[in-house]
């Protein structure tokens, strides 16, 4: 053995991890304290990793046995390799009389902090071999020190109780707080999204949080994220905007059009299209619109966009650490989107289900450690398409890893209209043509919303919104005084 392989090789230990699975598949207790130090990221072995988080949703669900374990897992090739259920019993088998499951997972919780720090010198090395002009020092020291110390908090060996009463002690002083603000017109812990029929639901975006919004493309996800920027932004607070396919300048177009729009319709002029910055044949008229929203924004708080090719969640830990450290305080990041972000450095025979898996748990560590609240977006297979209900439902999330499991909640995003228009280019007659014209009109403006998930609260079915998607604004009512056509000239560059 070289001493590379040595040294990873004292980074794990698959008999301690069969220890910890063989006493959780014999005692519900060992579940509950081994959930206490670890999660499936502990375990150094792709199938353990596999069977922790089985054995977590079935503790959640009922009894858990190797029998019922087999069951849930009997399509999984490793284990089908290793011997299905008889390794199972096998795990069972072996756990010693009195395992000590706590002091057994805080070692693996520790190999897992050790194979962390291999993973990060690694990086360092490969960093610090590059060229100066693809990577600046400063940069390199800034990102490993933040790595470093997201692991030093990452670590969960002591684990700290609160008395009941001191939460909940806690909890009504917030609530006078939020009371008390919302009647002198002072930042809110909870920010209202703006849109009515949402906040009706789910009463503001609370700091600590990890929101997801998910639906096909083209359904107003990315338009839904920069309302709440604004939103956050009318509060007084800041916003980080993470996107891996629109730079800088759309997202900007897109946030200064909806901050335009309710001043367009009050005074009878065509509401800014992003499109005309984007391919820069916006009049004079438009662009003093455009300082005008650039104004208010730079008045109230900043949005930081963050436009990169490449996503890693170690990026986004990076910088959401500096800011922390920079200024305190509620803050919103947007990740847009999940399937487009990326882990550097995964686990031997990691697939892409683990990777999301990843990042949907470091996320809502990111959230949970700073006080932010995170909004990660998510697009959704295919599936949905070959429904005759369009609507996106919870059970549409769970290819995008641990979704189900570690968001504090799931917003639902379909547009009709999106729909209908392919209904008219299908029509096989005339008669179906007609009715889908029809259908499509209904349809124009609508966005439709669903609180799929909220753990502290309550869900809702799919409700309507309005929404221009021209220029990126989604207000909880359709505006009813939009100027005709005939009130400007549509080209390009047009005077308003």
């Amino acid at each position: 053995m070289d001493d590379a392989a040595h040294n990873m090789s004292a980074t794990f230990d698959i008999d301690l991890e069969q220890a910890v699975l063989g006493a959780c598949l014999l005692s519900s207790n060992h579940i509950e304290t081994a959930s206490q130090y670890v999660d499936a990221e502990s375990f150094y072995d792709p199938l353990h990793v596999r069977m922790f988080e089985t054995i977590l949703q079935l503790h959640s669900e009922g009894d858990v046995t190797p029998p019922i374990v087999w069951a849930a897992m009997k399509t999984d090739e490793g284990l089908v390799q290793v011997g299905g259920v008889s390794y199972l019993g096998y795990l069972a088998l072996i756990t010693p009389a009195m395992p000590n499951v706590r002091d057994f997972c805080r070692i693996l919780r520790d190999l897992e902090n050790r194979r962390m720090l291999v993973r990060i010198g690694n990086a360092l090395v490969d960093s610090a071999c590059l060229p100066p002009y693809e990577k600046k020092t400063a940069d390199i020291i800034d990102a490993i020190s933040a790595e470093l110390e997201g692991t030093a908090r990452g670590g969960r060996a002591i684990v700290k109780a609160v008395e009941a009463s001191s939460a909940a002690y806690d909890l009504a002083r917030k609530i006078e707080q939020q009371a008390a603000a919302i009647a002198n017109g002072e930042k809110q812990i909870a920010v209202p999204t703006g849109i009515g029929p949402l906040d009706d639901v789910i009463h503001g975006l609370m700091p600590g949080k990890l929101w997801f919004a998910g639906g096909r493309p083209g359904m107003g996800k990315s338009i839904l994220a920069t309302t709440l920027c604004k939103a956050f932004a009318s509060h007084g607070l800041r916003s980080d905007y993470h996107c891996g396919e629109m730079d800088e300048q759309e997202i900007s177009a897109r946030l200064i059009c909806d901050l335009d729009y309710d001043y367009a319709l009050e005074n009878n002029l065509r509401p800014l299209h992003f499109k005309d910055f984007l391919n820069l044949t916006a009049s004079d008229a438009m662009l003093e619109r455009l300082l005008r929203a650039t104004n208010w924004l730079h008045d109230h708080a900043p949005i930081d966009i963050v436009s990169a090719g490449g996503l890693t969640i170690e990026k986004i830990e990076m910088m959401s650490l500096r800011r922390a450290r920079q200024e305190e305080g509620h803050r919103l990041l947007v990740v847009d989107h999940l399937q487009l972000t990326n882990v550097e450095h995964l686990r031997r025979g990691a697939n892409r289900n683990e990777e999301q898996t990843a990042i949907t748990r470091r996320l809502k560590a990111l959230a949970r450690d700073l006080g932010w609240t995170v909004l990660c977006l998510s697009q959704l297979t295919r599936y949905i398409e070959t429904r005759d209900d369009k609507r996106p439902r919870m059970h549409d999330f769970r290819e995008g890893g641990s979704i189900e499991q570690d968001a504090d909640g799931v917003i639902g995003c379909v547009r009709p209209q999106r729909y209908a228009q392919e209904k008219i280019k299908q029509a096989k007659n005339e008669e179906q043509r007609i009715t889908a014209i029809a259908e499509c009109d209904r349809a124009k403006g609508v966005m439709e919303l669903a609180v799929l998930k909220q753990r502290s609260g309550r869900e809702a079915d799919y409700f309507e919104v309005f929404i221009d998607e021209k220029s990126a604004a989604i207000r909880s009512v359709q505006p009813g005084s939009i100027p005709p056509a005939d009130l400007f000239t549509t080209g390009y560059g047009a005077a308003v």
